[in-house]
This record gives structure tokens, C-alpha cells and sequence, in this order.
């Protein structure tokens, strides 16, 4: 099982050192893969309708092209993947070359994981339409493969239109696209088009949607035994706490017994994730990130 952790941007301090920083080290302790997040804009939740996510204005985010192309080149052999792209409120084709460059510069170290998103005003402000975002990333889907492979190519996602046109240079593979979401049609778009799944939360709830996710590959025809997915361990809130607190405790405790589950459910991959548990400055994220890592492996 290959082991990544996320990139704490929301709790670090926004400077290249803190990046080339944690980039190195946690490739030095041994990890697989860094994840990181994306959103372009933050806004205040005090709108309506609400918004319920768990991150606004205050919350501080790297485009992930931008950021994965700096790592890349500050490291020389761990991998990357976006958890999750908001892929629908970006243009495809420039999604295509942004990540088709990282891909041909980092040697094919790139791993897309997208999704539909929640802040539905980064959507306005992308002029995309919220309300048609699942329909929309299928048609995105497919394109991007088309980019990635054919050196010219005509296409279309939504009113976005490729007429006899190509990207160059073109990275050797196309760059893997997996699903991530909480609905079931998420698990449906990822066993229909993905290749492969991240689930993030408590193990007891990712549990079901794992054995879920499997009737579905197989009803579409798929291999379940040779489709990964990925659990992003967020940690557990404490008794009463809500929905998104931060403040939660340590978790370094119940990790070992949630790694041993998830690898008997048959996962792949595994993340570790530092923020949210009051860890102050990037030597105590680092700190845990070692600890969590042996824990991992075990």
C-alpha cells in the first residue's frame, strides 16, 4: 500500500521556503506522494444560500499546477496528486496542457484526482454554471484523454469546443484521472470513467462505500481487484464538536487500527493528513508526519 500525506497550506505559513521545505523532507522520510487541495477563491460563508464547506476566505491555497511544478522540481523522485481539482470550473483545455506540462516536466509524477467542488462562488466568479458540474466533468473527462493522446483532435465539453487542434509537447501517458466525492454518484462516475477512487473521512463510513463502489465497477463491467482507491484519513472530531471542527484530537493513536482496516478492505493507497489537530509550525506537522508514516507502513 503506497503511502502519501497532504500539504497543509491552511496551517502553514504561504513562503517557497515552507514548501520546499516539507517537499523535501517528507520525500526524504520516504512517502509516495504528496496530496494537496484547490481552490481558487475563498469566501465567507455568511451568504445565501449558505455555504457549507469546511474552508473560506481565511484559508490559504496554491493553484496545483503552480505548486506541483515547484515541487517537482525541487525533488527528484515522490509523486503528486490533486485531491481534489475542482475540474469543472476550469477550462479543460487549459487543464489539459497545465497538467500535461507537469506531467512531461516531473516525468509523469502527476496524478489527477478530481471532483465537483462545493463553493459555488468560485464558480461564478470561473463564469461556469453550478448546477450542471457533474454532467459537465464527464465531457471533461473524456477530452482530456483525447488531449493527452492524439496530436490532433476535435472534441467537444460543453460549450467548450476543440476543432483539429492539439496539445504539444504531449506527456508519454495520459495523466491518471481519479473520482472523489461523498455521493453515490460519484462512486457511479468513477466506475463508469475513473481510474480510481479517493475517499476521505472515518473508516466506518468509508467502509460501505468501498463494497458499494466494488458492485458498481462490476456492474460496469470492471475489474474491482484492480481498480485503486485511496482513503485520506481526516481526523476523527472529538464528542460534540460538529461537523467541521478545528480543533480536533490527535490521531495518531487510532491510526494504526484504521491503516490495518483500510489495507484489509483491499486499498491502495493511504494519506495522511497533519491539519486540524492544532499542530503549531511546520516542525510539529513534519514531526507528526514521521510518527504517522511508521504507522503506516506497519
Amino acid at each position: 500500500m503506497q503511502q502519501g500525506i497532504f500539504f497543509p497550506s491552511t496551517e502553514l505559513d504561504s513562503t517557497p521556503e515552507i514548501v520546499r521545505t516539507f517537499t523535501r523532507a517528507v520525500e526524504d522520510m520516504g512517502y509516495d506522494y504528496i496530496l494537496h487541495g484547490d481552490h481558487v477563491l475563498g469566501a465567507p460563508h455568511d451568504r445565501q444560500p449558505r455555504m457549507w464547506g469546511p474552508y473560506d476566505e481565511r484559508d490559504a491555497f496554491y493553484d496545483p499546477f503552480v505548486l506541483t511544478g515547484y515541487m517537482a522540481a525541487i525533488s527528484t523522485r515522490i509523486e503528486f496528486a490533486t485531491s481534489v481539482l475542482i475540474l469543472p470550473q476550469r477550462q479543460t483545455v487549459l487543464v489539459a496542457k497545465q497538467a500535461g506540462d507537469v506531467a512531461v516536466l516531473s516525468g509523469n509524477r502527476l496524478r489527477i484526482g478530481a471532483g465537483i467542488g462545493w463553493n459555488f462562488v468560485e464558480y461564478e466568479a470561473l463564469a461556469q454554471d453550478f448546477t450542471k458540474r457533474g454532467k459537465r466533468m464527464d465531457q471533461q473527462i473524456a477530452l482530456l484523454r483525447r488531449l493527452w493522446s492524439e496530436p490532433v483532435t476535435t472534441g467537444e465539453a460543453g460549450a467548450e469546443r476543440v476543432d483539429r487542434a492539439g496539445l504539444h509537447p504531449r506527456p508519454s501517458e495520459p495523466v491518471p484521472v481519479w473520482l472523489g466525492g461523498y455521493a453515490d454518484v460519484a462512486l457511479r462516475r468513477a466506475a463508469r470513467v475513473g481510474d480510481g477512487f479517493t475517499f476521505a473521512g472515518l473508516i466506518e463510513e468509508i467502509a460501505p462505500r468501498q463494497r458499494v463502489l466494488r458492485r458498481m465497477l462490476a456492474e460496469e463491467g470492471r475489474d474491482p481487484a484492480g481498480f485503486p482507491t485511496e482513503l485520506v484519513m481526516i481526523p476523527p472530531p472529538g464528542p460534540d464538536q460538529g461537523r467541521w471542527p478545528r480543533d480536533r484530537p490527535n490521531f495518531l493513536g487510532g491510526m494504526g487500527d484504521t491503516v490495518a482496516q483500510w489495507r484489509e478492505f483491499g486499498g491502495t493507497h493511504i494519506g495522511v493528513v497533519t491539519y486540524w489537530m492544532g499542530l503549531n509550525g511546520l516542525g510539529e506537522h513534519l514531526a507528526f508526519a514521521e510518527k504517522a508514516l511508521a504507522i503506516a507502513r506497519k
